[in-house]
């Protein structure tokens, strides 16, 4: 959950750029290079670019997933280009509005793009699967599923993995043991390599005693993994505990100032486990380094493990030094502090989790990842109730952007059956007028939306008109839709009965909205 929007496409155009020098970067980039460096912070510093005024957020939207795509298809150029993009099944809705944007237009280039995924994780209600059904009508999809390897393969494997040719018993009993899951077969061989269970002689490996090799087998891959770790001094395992809560990508810099060891303690320990296969060293710009857990399973185990108190404790110690080792670039990482401030039970900390929250939608709207802003706020009211659930005023405000949001997204119907009349409620609860107002505005909008602007005059529709009126304040955007929606009503009305009278009324109200408007300088409804 600690992503930033389009986190996927970002760690590849991140790379990318860092590995190219300025003059063929900004060659690359062309004209969209204002809009990629949005997203790329590493692109903006390099070829230091100033941001552009902001326009129509829907073709601004499109100006960056095209920017991108150009990006990548000019890159593809020099050399053909391979991206694989892991674990989309957790991938935030802008990487994959953004997979589906390139792979529509970049099918005539040298680019490859594979996706991975765990099915049993994705069912019809998941973003991935409105993703996948729209990239199979692409002629150019090809879908392959992995399954667990048989028997043979798995001989194949192990006798890669070991550099000669096993016995078939021992590949036999590894295959009935982890069903043919390779991360499975490749840590029981570790396992029991390291636990002496079988041995290399005479350039070959047999098991050391009588009893099957399958006896010896943990029953499944988090017992595999958790013999591992145990087999990993306490000092390593202590540092790895402290690394599962900082999350499955870490800075050392950050585990530094956590872990409660010496530095030279903590690097000990780090070697240890890359040395055991658990974390890999992936450098960082400059003197950056990040270490990354080999697999999640690595960190799940860990992390579950920890006591209540103590995980608390710790994220409340990692929010605090991604604050210090951040302090010049929060709003960017504001995701992650948000997330880890939630584990904290102190009220200054969850006051801080909703503040990051709403710092992390706004830059995910800045970027018109509205899906990714959706989920930011939503955890944000979650931390607000617990904070304080009688602040219906801040509760109100959250679901009003939740709903902003939605809308942007293309989803008027889940704002009029959910944060709509939620917010009204509440503003209505607390007797708040500014905020009632705004509120009809919301849902006034998302009807204009789903009906394409054409006016129904459904029970719906007049409610809110009618609430509308109830709060509208002089020259206020409220009362310019209350005039301009009381007016087109009534123009229905008056045209189904042919009433002059409700005629010239609705004209009247429709003159108001636009004059009020036009001092306003409200677009929308000039328009």
């Amino acid at each position: 959950s600690l992503t930033l929007p389009y986190l996927a496409f970002v760690e590849v155009l991140r790379t990318y750029a860092q590995s190219r020098d300025v003059s063929e970067l900004r060659k690359e980039l062309g004209t969209g290079a204002a809009d990629v460096a949005r997203i790329v912070s590493e692109v903006r510093e390099r070829l230091k670019i100033q941001p552009r005024p902001k326009g129509d957020p829907e073709e601004e939207r499109y100006r960056l997933l095209q920017a991108v795509t150009d990006f990548l298809g000019s890159a593809a150029v020099a050399q053909p280009l391979l991206i694989v993009l892991e674990d989309l099944h957790s991938a935030d809705r802008g990487t994959l509005e953004m997979l589906e944007h390139i792979a529509r237009n970049l099918a005539d280039k040298r680019l490859l793009l594979v996706g991975t995924y765990r099915d049993v994780e994705v069912d019809r209600t998941h973003p991935l699967s409105a993703t996948l059904a729209e990239l199979r009508r692409l002629p150019t999809f090809g879908r392959v599923l992995l399954r667990g390897l048989n028997a043979d393969e798995v001989r194949r494997m192990l006798s890669s993995i070991a550099g000669q040719e096993v016995p078939w018993g021992l590949a036999e009993a590894v295959h009935r043991q982890t069903e043919g899951n390779p991360l499975f077969v490749q840590e029981v061989v570790r396992y029991l390599s390291e636990e002496g269970v079988i041995v290399r002689e005479a350039g070959r490996w047999r098991a050391k005693s009588d009893t099957p090799v399958e006896m010896r087998i943990p029953d499944g891959l988090r017992d595999v993994i958790g013999k591992r770790l145990s087999g990993l001094s306490e000092g390593c395992n202590r540092v790895l505990s402290v690394a599962a809560v900082i999350g499955r990508e870490f800075r050392l810099e950050v585990l530094q100032k956590v872990a409660g060891m010496s530095d030279e303690d903590v690097f000990k320990a780090l070697e240890e486990a890359r040395k055991a296969a658990v974390v890999e060293e992936r450098a960082g710009a400059g003197a950056v380094v990040n270490y990354r857990f080999a697999h999640a399973f690595f960190r799940q185990t860990l992390y579950e493990e920890i006591i209540a108190p103590r995980r608390i404790r710790l994220h409340q110690q990692v929010a605090r030094a991604l604050e210090e080792v951040y302090r010049t670039r929060l709003e960017e990482h504001a995701a992650e502090l948000a997330e880890h401030f939630s584990h904290s039970s102190d009220s200054a900390d969850l006051k801080k989790a909703v503040s990051y929250g709403e710092m992390a939608a706004q830059r995910a709207m800045s970027v018109y990842a509205y899906g990714e802003t959706v989920r930011l706020l939503e955890q944000a009211i979650k931390v607000q109730e617990i904070l304080d659930p009688e602040d219906k005023g801040k509760r109100c405000d959250l679901l009003i952007t939740v709903g902003e949001a939605l809308l942007m997204a293309g989803q008027p119907r889940h704002v009029l059956d959910v944060e709509a009349p939620a917010a009204f409620a509440l503003a209505e609860a607390i007797g708040d007028k500014k905020r009632a107002g705004p509120i009809c505005v919301l849902a006034l909008t998302a009807i204009s939306w789903e009906k394409a602007g054409i006016y129904q005059n459904t029970p719906e529709e007049g409610q809110w008109v009618e609430r509308a009126n109830r709060y509208a304040e002089p020259n206020t955007i409220t009362r310019v839709w209350a005039d301009q929606s009381s007016g087109m009503l009534k123009f229905m009305k008056a045209y189904a009965t042919l009433d002059a009278t409700l005629a010239a009324e609705s004209a009247s109200l429709i003159r108001s909205a636009v004059n009020t408007a036009r001092r306003l300088g409200d677009p929308d409804v000039l328009w």
